[in-house]
């Protein structure tokens, strides 16, 4: 709880004295100054689901939960009584969100529902593991084709812009299959590699990464890999409280990153990107879908699974309005796009029904997810979540459960527990300081 407390204090300090200032020079949205004494009650709010944060991860739900809190439940406390002005108005909203967080939480402890498991041999998982990818790559290059030029970062916006108009005429299983590819499939070679210290599947997996990077421009895939890794080592670093370690080595990154600001004025560049871009923007849509749909009509569903019995209230994507009323004031004529996080993307399509029916569906899903992969060994476990992790935390549950992967991610933990199997830390000791099989058969007695 201390470091989520140092935590929390950082971002608060860093919102208000750096991100918040750099936003206002150039966006529309508002800073306001309330009472301190609401900030210490906001405060011991976003303390709340602290209780509940795991210490130790050893399922896919654990690490999602330290996701959440850290990008969407802690920056809504701190940011929500700050950008809309009415503290009776913003109480509801960020009560609702930590009450639903912690109620979410407990689905870790439920007892594994009973799923049925399709036994695959490790070399038929990775043999369509392999082809997968292939089809996904030749598909890619027959329908969106590759880049003419080198990719640099001049170029990529241009490139990803493309992409991403080329998507409009291409086929939705194929916009599908690169995304469960680089979410789903890929980090399964990295998190193999990373967990049994194997190399060729780490390289397989980040070419894999690149691969999509280069046709598709999305920075995710550029960050994977090493987001992968990163998870992996800490992971075989801390093999007890790897949860504490989590916090406090982000918490130690995050006060690095905020004192770089003080040493060198010009570097509050990297601040706003790491805080702002990754954690704080979390907070901000939050309280932006909350504040737009209190007075607008909400979505109700019709830009995702509603879509065939129900009209979209607005022409233009919902994110888009939002954007151009809170970061434009209403001026731009293009638009910026406001990414519909978890709870804004459930505020934006009912409201307050909205994020009940999030809430059921969050937990029906991680339930699932956390008992297709019980067999698995718990570090694997835990490197094949990451990345449903942030796609959950960055998109709408039904986006997430489609396009993320979530049920692809069940496919796997249903036909991965084989290849993925717990190995014994005897066994690994073994394999790493013992001699090959060839060696030992010449120095064992002749029957």
């Amino acid at each position: 709880m201390l470091s989520c407390a140092v935590l929390y204090g950082i971002l608060m300090v860093v919102y208000e004295y750096q991100v918040e200032p750099i936003i206002a020079t150039g966006e529309h949205i508002l800073f306001y100054t309330i009472s301190p004494i609401y900030d210490v009650l906001f405060f011991v709010l976003g303390m709340v689901p602290t209780f509940w944060l795991p210490t130790h991860c050893y399922k896919p739900s654990h690490f999602s939960w330290w996701i959440l809190y850290i990008t969407i439940v802690a920056p809504t406390c701190i940011e929500a009584p700050h950008m809309l002005n009415d503290t009776l108005r913003v109480w509801p909203m960020v009560v609702a969100v930590v009450l639903f967080f912690c109620l979410l939480m407990q689905v870790s402890n439920f007892k594994p529902l009973t799923l049925p498991r399709i036994s695959t041999p490790p070399v038929v998982f990775w043999s369509i593991a392999v082809v997968f990818t292939l089809v996904t790559f030749i598909s890619l290059i027959a329908f969106y084709g590759l880049p003419k030029e080198g990719l640099s970062l001049s170029t990529a916006h241009a490139f990803r812009a493309a992409f991403k108009e080329k998507s409009k005429d291409v086929p939705l299983i194929i916009r599908y299959l690169f995304r469960w590819d680089g979410e789903v499939v890929l980090p399964c070679f990295v998190a193999y590699g990373a967990v049994r210290r194997k190399f060729l599947p780490i390289m397989v997996g980040c070419a894999g990464e690149a691969g999509l990077f280069m046709i598709t421009t999305f920075r995710e895939y550029a960050l994977t890999p090493l987001f992968l890794l990163c998870v992996g080592g800490w992971l075989l670093m801390f093999k007890k409280n790897n949860g504490t370690a989590l916090i406090v080595t982000f918490t130690g990154l995050s006060g690095v990153f905020a004192g770089l600001t003080v040493l060198k004025e010009s570097l509050a560049l990297i601040t706003m990107t790491f805080f702002d871009r990754f954690i704080l923007i979390g907070g901000q849509v939050t309280a932006m879908y909350y504040d737009f749909f209190l007075t607008h009509s909400p979505g109700y569903y019709g830009t995702s699974f509603g879509q065939l019995f129900v009209t979209a209230p607005y022409a233009t994507d919902i994110g888009v309005v939002v954007g151009n009323l809170y970061y434009e004031g209403g001026s731009s004529t293009t638009g910026t796009n406001a990414p519909a996080y978890f709870w804004a993307d459930a505020f934006g399509n009912a409201l307050w029904p909205g994020i009940i029916v999030a809430q059921i569906l969050a937990m029906g899903i991680y339930w699932v997810i956390d008992s297709a992969y019980v067999k698995f060994d718990k570090r694997a476990a835990v490197v094949m979540g990451v990345m449903i992790s942030l796609s959950i935390s960055t998109e709408g549950l039904q986006t997430t459960a489609l396009t993320g992967g979530l049920i692809p991610m069940v496919i796997v933990g249903l036909m991965g527990a084989r290849t993925f199997r717990p190995v014994p830390e005897r066994e690994r000791r073994r394999a790493r300081t013992e001699p090959a099989a060839p060696l030992r058969a010449e120095s064992s007695p002749s029957g």
